[in-house]
């Protein structure tokens, strides 16, 4: 069958005029495009050519020295340790890796004709993926760490950088999008009509236009997508050598000089010290936008003790580079536009001596501990020991167990903190100043200030039968011992022997309220304000006569389990130590602290565990506020309360007679043996100050779940106390501490 050219059914002239309005349109559009190229060669051609061969200039920070921590005598306790460290460009450990610089790495290595091929392009995209997979295997293994391990790092680092893209990315589209609402016109009211001529104008408009659209793109990348991230930290010797003289085998790898965080003695006064953690998504995120302020992935924090409480001092200020690429991406130029700068030495009061004494007198208490009931030790429990100056405030000792090596943050060491975060014992908190616990009978110490004030005579006997009202009920130790009473006893001999039948019987007469308000005086129920970060205010009840708001819902706190210590009462070692240094230092509260001073930095000294530095060149003491006077705590109270707690050691029937030898320096004190519920030993208390007939020094030591207080915390305190002797503290020769320095001078 055959087909006549008279068969063929040619276009009606309706289809013709349209098909002719349709190329006529594009030879407009294509028109359009051609008189703009040319445009843009004879006006914009030379300038974009020279732009073309500008430079690539990127803007890189260096991490400033953190500043040292120092104990007052010049022992470092933390210092920043130079290191080289491994970098790798971003997009070389971004996976799914970046399509666009995939193709971009794969083509430059590839011919023209080879380009072409989109087959070879997706054989070379796979060998170059495989190259990139030895890369870090080879880097893995170089450095002593899991394959596994490493993705981790580079996981972490790629969740920082895509939250920050994120951001950058949404604030630039709410700005294009309100920039379009109050810009933008409505299609349909545009000037082109509806049909093939609105279509082609409307072509040939945005065909004119697109040219100069300064509207954002879809995707934005943000600087850390172009730039080195630590992978490796402590390159060792070999494995720098190794990179630097075969840098064709680790592609996208930078050798970086920085700093880790090193902790030569080890545990010594870890929660005083602290720890670092890495920069949080959010910390990075909130800097100010300037390159070399704010955090970086890379950064350091501290997240406990001096390293947080002392963050900004300690924090050294970053320097940058700008550096300068070709269009190949080699480096042209590098210049350093601000050096960086370390941050500032922190010199600290405490004793690294006593402190160590401190520490292994805790640890050893703890192990003397009696079982509970039911034949178990607490597995949570822990305990607290502290030596504060009584006249500054200046902590010479802060021993919390159990503890922690805070190098193990820094070393990045999972399993170790991981065991320490599932550690019932809770090793990383800091009893000394987190813990509350209820005081027990240290608390009548306060109690004591209260009935003197209320108008007792502290030498009216008192006849103690070891109840108050029934056999059973409100009772003293020695009655649940061994079925007696105290006897006769003054104010004095209450506290000495701890009876509890003498505070029962006056607490019942003059109530909670009075009670309540010399703790208040006395530094319980609020903050002391310390330079420690994450104090605990402890509790003290509101009563109505104390003058508390919203207390009408309250229930009125029983001031017979007040007055010894029990109940709604609790308190943080921090404060039973302040209060005690307020006995002894004739009625002043004072500002606890554990900085002395700032000094600047000192270069990059060496430091070695054990060997004491030389402190920085220039250096300011800190100024903290004097000792505030106690209202109403006169010398007739005062007298009262001490001659009560140099007998609690010194009087053959004080609670602490047995256990504390009294020598060369003389011990004043108080127990206190504080129930705590269920089938587990009490918590013991041991607070004084020593010497008794003038006080120097203040300490507390508090045992959980220890038993009874005087065996297991009096022979802690007596070889503190011998220690401090030791160390020239007091002793035949007087001690004076000198202000908020605390420098001891012997006086003949």
């Amino acid at each position: 069958m055959s087909f006549e050219p008279s068969d063929v059914q040619l276009p009606s002239a309706a289809v013709r005029k349209r098909l002719r309005w349709l190329f006529a349109g594009f030879a407009v559009l294509l028109l359009a495009v051609y008189i703009r190229l040319i445009a843009l060669e004879v006006r914009d051609g030379p300038e974009y050519r020279a732009m073309a061969l500008e430079p690539i200039v990127l803007k890189q920070t260096v991490p400033g020295m953190r500043g040292r921590i120092l104990a007052r005598d010049g022992t470092v306790l933390a210092y920043d340790q130079p290191l080289v460290d491994l970098a790798v460009n971003y997009r070389w450990l971004e996976e799914p890796a970046n399509p666009r610089w995939l193709l971009h790495m794969v083509r430059a290595r590839l011919s023209a004709a080879e380009r072409r091929d989109s087959v070879r392009v997706a054989q070379e995209q796979q060998t170059f993926l495989a190259e990139r997979r030895q890369l870090w295997e080879r880097l893995a293994s170089l450095c002593g760490i899991t394959l596994e391990q490493g993705q981790s790092r580079t996981e972490r680092i790629q969740r920082q950088v895509e939250t920050m893209a994120s951001g950058a990315s949404f604030r630039r589209q709410s700005k294009n999008d309100a920039r379009k609402l109050s810009g933008g016109a409505d299609e349909s009211t545009g000037s082109f009509p509806i049909g093939w001529l609105a279509t082609i104008g409307r072509s040939i408009g945005e065909a004119l236009s697109a040219w100069d659209d300064t509207s954002a793109p879809a995707s934005l990348t943000i600087e850390e997508e172009l730039t080195d991230h630590v992978i490796y930290q402590n390159l060792p010797l070999e494995v720098v050598a190794e990179i630097e003289t075969h840098p064709q085998q680790y592609p996208g790898v930078t050798l970086i000089h920085s700093y880790r965080r090193a902790y030569p003695e080890g545990d010594l006064a870890a929660h005083l010290v602290g720890y670092l953690g890495l920069a949080s998504a959010e910390e990075i995120a909130g800097h100010s936008g300037s390159q070399s302020d704010g955090y970086q992935a890379d950064d350091w924090v501290g997240r406990a003790g001096v390293e947080r409480q002392y963050e900004k001092t300690l924090r050294g200020q970053r320097g940058l580079t700008i550096v300068q690429l070709d269009a190949r991406g080699h480096t042209i130029k590098s210049t350093v536009a601000q050096q960086p700068a370390a941050g500032r030495d922190v010199v600290l009061t405490i004793d690294p001596a006593l402190q160590r004494t401190a520490q292994t007198l805790l640890d050893e208490a703890l192990d003397r501990r009696l079982p509970s009931g039911d034949g178990q030790l607490d597995a949570s429990a822990g305990g607290a020991l502290l030596a504060i100056d009584i006249h500054s405030g200046a902590i010479l000792a802060a021993a919390a167990a159990p503890r922690f090596d805070p190098s193990k943050f820094t070393d990045v060491d999972n399993q170790s903190i991981n065991r320490w975060l599932g550690d019932p014992a809770r090793p990383l908190f800091d009893r000394t100043v987190q813990m509350a616990l209820p005081p027990g009978s240290v608390f009548k110490v306060i109690s004591a200030a209260a009935l003197l004030s209320a108008g007792v005579e502290p030498d009216a006997p008192f006849e103690c039968q070891g109840y108050l009202h029934q056999p059973d009920a409100l009772r003293c130790a020695v009655y649940r011992r061994f079925g007696i009473g105290h006897g006769p006893v003054t104010l004095a001999d209450a506290l000495a022997r701890s009876c509890n039948v003498y505070f029962f019987h006056y607490a019942e007469q003059i109530g909670a309220a009075p009670l309540i308000d010399w703790a208040r005086r006395l530094g319980m129920g609020y903050k002391s304000g310390v330079d420690l970060p994450g104090e605990v205010s402890g509790n003290v009840p509101a009563t109505s006569e104390s003058g508390d708001s919203n207390v009408a819902s309250l229930s009125q706190p029983d001031p017979l389990m007040v007055c010894i210590g029990q109940g709604p009462i609790t308190a943080t070692p921090l404060q039973v130590v302040r209060m005690m240094a307020a006995i002894a230092n004739g009625g002043y509260l004072v500002k606890p602290h554990v900085a002395q001073r700032l000094a600047s930095p000192a270069g990059d000294q060496p430091a070695t565990a054990g060997k004491r530095q030389t402190l920085a060149r220039s250096s300011g003491d800190i100024v903290w506020p004097e000792p505030r006077p106690i209202a109403g705590l006169n010398s007739q109270i005062l007298g009262v309360i001490r001659k009560g707690l140099r007998q609690t050691v010194a009087d053959e029937q004080g609670t602490a007679h047995s256990v504390i030898d009294v020598g060369q320096v003389t011990i004043a004190g108080k127990t206190g043996t504080a129930e705590t519920g269920g089938n587990q030993p009490e918590n013991a208390w041991f607070m004084g100050f020593a010497p008794a007939d003038q006080p120097q020094v203040a300490f507390v030591v508090v045992l959980e779940h220890a038993g009874n207080a005087a065996p297991t915390t009096g022979p802690v305190i007596q070889y503190l106390v011998k220690r401090m002797d030791e160390l020239g503290y007091f002793g035949t020769q007087q001690v004076r501490m000198v202000g908020s320095l605390n420098r001891r001078e012997m006086v003949k």
